[in-house]
């Protein structure tokens, strides 16, 4: 009985004080994570909502599976190169959410510059640091 206890105890201070604090770290800025956190984001914009995805080339708005199950109204796109007047894409009117990941984060600029008026906020990862930057401009 005693030696079930120790085995017991031993699993429960494994699983819950070394394994689990661990997994949460290295899980914090995942992509799954960034897909998780921004379709529960997505989920209260209309179906106005258009997303302009600044992922390339580590992910894509069409990359994320849970953002079309979690989010149907919105409508995303991807931009593959950097935004400047010659290689900017066409982005549809209405209510635009820029999205940056970290690495692309120099991109937020560009988007102001041409979209002002405009919310930037900062979603943070469990472990403190940046899971990704959206840049909100209302519709017309």
């Amino acid at each position: 009985v005693a030696l079930i206890l120790f085995l017991a105890l031993d699993d429960a201070y494994f699983y819950f004080l070394v394994y689990t604090p661990r997994s949460v770290l290295q899980q914090a800025r995942s992509h799954t994570m960034i897909a998780q956190r921004l379709a529960e984001e997505l989920r209260s914009y209309p179906a106005d909502t258009q997303v302009v995805f600044f992922g390339y080339p580590y992910m894509g708005f069409r990359s994320i599976p849970s953002l079309q199950y979690l989010a149907p109204q919105i409508q995303g796109m991807d931009v593959t190169a950097p935004w400047s007047p010659d290689s900017r894409p066409s982005v549809p009117d209405g209510r635009l959410l820029f999205v940056f990941l970290p690495h692309l984060a120099d991109e937020i600029a560009s988007i102001q510059a041409d979209y002002p008026n405009g919310w930037l906020r900062r979603e943070v990862a469990a472990d403190g640091e940046t899971l990704y930057w959206l840049y909100e401009v209302p519709g017309p």
